[in-house]
């Protein structure tokens, strides 16, 4: 008997090991539980914010997992990287936190962080439990992982305001959105008005309801041929920008009218070196 009673063990074993794989096949997880950093949900958006540090937030144990910014957006990184993002920044810091908007079970929404950046000294962490997809990493470190400038052209329709209705940016005669952060409002508000002609090269980004602007990094007034930079938001050397796409004869006539007065600039210039 001893031998027949140990086939049936043998049998009985294997089966049971069968049926793990045949479970794991089923259900997406092999033997062991999941293996490696976790992936972002299902249709997750990759998205970039920027704010003021207002306020630190904990985890149930007491780790610093995340920070409130001054808009209220709860940027959050996992509880075991505490230090690592504590060490960069601190109460007050400008920063810019890129990642994933996730909602939870209570309807909490927040932004997984996959890299964080200090506006003011340019130091970053990132997160290695969810890490910002391929085509987000362009640059040789995150602060310029950033992907292609944007350009729009167009007429200065209205101008739109923050929650605390500062000046927060203007929107083109083509429904374009051209976004400043608030307390730059004297700054660009100084060398534009309604129904200027302007150019804007920037970062074109969604906002969790949806609202898509171009998030400026200089703004030209064709008109009077000013110009300024956005100091948060500068477009690193070797990033490609990309040409406004061909609008009206208006907007072809002005290209042409820039190229020309670059030319003439060109020229003069060379006529003063030859002197």
């Amino acid at each position: 008997m001893r031998p027949f009673l140990s086939k049936l063990h043998w049998l009985g074993l294997i089966a049971f090991v069968a049926s793990g794989f045949w479970a794991a096949s089923i259900f997406g997880q092999p033997p062991g539980g999941p293996k490696g950093p976790k992936g972002p949900p299902i249709n997750a958006e990759f998205m970039t914010v920027r704010g003021t540090v207002k306020e630190f937030t904990t985890a149930p144990k007491g780790e610093v997992d995340g920070v409130i910014l001054a808009d209220g957006k709860w940027v959050h990184w996992p509880p075991h990287l505490e230090a690592r993002f504590t060490a960069i920044i601190a109460k007050g810091d400008r920063v810019k936190a890129a990642g994933y908007w996730e909602t939870g079970p209570k309807g909490d929404t927040k932004l997984e962080v996959s890299i964080l950046t200090n506006l003011a000294n340019d130091k970053f962490a990132e997160n290695p439990d969810r890490p910002a997809p391929a085509q987000f990493l362009t640059g040789d470190k995150p602060a310029s992982r950033i992907g292609e400038a944007q350009t729009a052209r167009g007429t200065v329709k209205a101008f739109t305001n923050a929650p605390k209705g500062e000046v927060d940016g203007l929107m083109l005669s083509d429904g374009t959105w051209v976004h400043w952060p608030p307390h730059l409002q004297d700054r660009f508000t100084a060398v534009v008005s309604k129904g200027d002609r302007v150019k804007a090269i920037g970062f074109m980004e969604t906002g969790p309801r949806g609202d898509t602007k171009l998030e400026v990094s200089t703004l030209t007034n064709l008109d009077t041929n000013k110009s300024l930079d956005n100091p948060d938001r500068a477009i690193p050397s070797g990033a490609r920008v990309v040409p406004a796409k061909s609008g009206d004869l208006e907007d072809r006539v002005q290209a042409l009218e820039e190229k020309i007065d670059r030319l003439l600039t060109d020229i003069e210039r060379l006529q003063r070196n030859k002197k």
